[in-house]
């Protein structure tokens, strides 16, 4: 069994569990164009692109950064309705 990355909780072998990624991309001036429209897989191909032959160690987490993470149902909801954890506004 595994834990999920966000609760700690055992994700059972009948549950589903969810595996997701974020992708971090500095948007640094003229080299992704925020007034046109582009996907994020486009934005990270770009700066992959871009990189050339760098090596992966030399590149920091204030340029790129891509994680990935284990997480339960109950998290997934959870990340769904408020991805970035901001307060919510009053209904």
């Amino acid at each position: 069994m595994r834990q999920c990355d966000r609760c700690g909780r055992e994700i059972t072998q009948r549950e589903t569990a969810y595996h997701i990624w974020v992708w971090i991309v500095a948007a640094v001036n003229d080299v992704i164009n925020n007034e046109q429209e582009t996907s994020l897989a486009d934005a990270v191909k770009d700066v992959e692109y871009r990189m050339g032959s760098i090596p992966e160690y030399l590149v920091t987490s204030d340029v790129y950064a891509r994680k990935s993470y284990y997480i339960c149902p109950q998290c997934k909801e959870i990340l769904l309705a408020n991805p970035l954890g901001g307060s919510l506004p009053d209904t």
